[in-house]
């Protein structure tokens, strides 16, 4: 009976030995902060327009009672009449990061603490904002230029405390965390008429007005790479994995250089702006669905300057000019 017991007090003894030297904690296989990030935008995820969506007035889920007793809000049939509203246009981008882990080597990053970005948006002018449209249409021989046909908007601002959802291998066979999300670029009703001229049609602004766009980001005071991806092959002329034309007459004109760069002035700049959610109404209501601006409500956090981007091998289709330095980005090309 004595062995008995000896035996049973012995194998619970030996389990509670064996599980102390299981597989660790998965977690421990994760790095807590990222250290090095590569970013581009989610080919995948854009079709064959710009996702451009019309978001309703918030006031329409007070109580307008309220406001008209207090004589400080709309009334009833001003709201009705009223087709004031924003826009949001949603670009997907992906992000890859790795850190160090409790062993002090390269692992998945669970979070990307802080990411600055410049975003860079193409809006189609109307016709009767064109200067020679005529000849932009019948010649281009006649000085026009299918570029003229384009405003620039950019925004510069930080994004904080981005998880990345699931660990993955990368092009090299590492494994890196991975985050996708979108970055909501709204436009207010009085830029829509500041570039199109035209006031409370709700119809005027939509996925069809964009022509481009490009992501342009910095972590820690460096330009990050791009993830090329396995549709890098199948990029036409003029796009890169962090920029991207809806236009093809666009994109024979432009041909390989870098229409974002804020240098470059190819395409006229307008007095619209675009907002981060953090400066529009829905600040409380949508945020949720974005990364975090940094601050989380009034105006951006304005990043560094020089942005500039290139490939994750090294080879870039920008100028030469605007590519970051080999030394700049020699610890990112070792880990990601």
């Amino acid at each position: 009976m004595k062995m008995r017991l000896f035996h049973i007090l012995f194998a619970i003894v030996l389990g509670c030995a064996c599980n102390s030297f299981a597989a660790p904690d998965k977690d421990s296989a994760w790095a807590a902060e990222a250290t090095n990030v590569v970013v581009s935008l989610n080919s995948s995820k854009i079709n064959g327009a710009a996702e451009v969506l019309k978001l309703p007035r918030v006031l329409e889920a007070l109580n307008i009672d309220f406001f008209e007793q207090c004589k400080v809000g709309p009334s009833k049939q001003e709201m009705k009449d009223s087709k004031e509203l924003w826009y949001v246009v949603n670009i997907p981008i992906r992000i890859h990061a790795v850190g160090r882990n409790s062993s002090n080597e390269y692992a998945p990053a669970r979070y990307v603490r802080e990411l600055s970005v410049r975003v860079a948006l193409l809006v189609r002018k109307p016709k009767s904002k064109l200067k020679d449209a005529r000849e932009l249409k019948e010649s281009r021989d006649k000085g026009a230029r299918e570029k003229d046909a384009y405003y620039i908007l950019t925004k510069e601002f930080t994004i904080a405390d981005i998880p990345m959802r699931r660990a993955i291998k990368n092009s090299a066979g590492k494994d890196v965390g991975e985050a996708e999300v979108q970055l909501g670029m709204f436009v207010s009703q009085a830029s829509v008429y500041a570039m199109l001229g035209v006031f409370n049609e709700t119809t005027a602004f939509s996925g069809n007005s964009i022509a481009g766009y490009a992501v342009e980001a910095t972590f820690k005071g460096e330009s990050c790479r791009e993830i090329e991806g396995k549709n890098a092959k199948n990029m036409r002329p003029g796009e890169t994995p962090s920029s991207f034309l809806f236009s093809s007459k666009l994109i024979s004109e432009v041909g390989s250089r870098n229409w974002w760069s804020s240098s470059r002035n190819y395409f006229e700049t307008p007095s619209a702006e675009l907002s981060c959610i953090s400066e529009t109404p829905y600040a409380p209501f949508y945020a949720p669905y974005y990364p975090r601006v940094k601050p989380m409500y009034g105006k951006p956090d304005a990043p560094s300057s020089g942005h500039s981007s290139s490939s994750e091998d090294g080879d870039s289709s920008s100028d030469s000019s605007s590519s970051p330095s080999s030394s700049s980005n020699s610890s990112t090309r070792s880990t990601l």
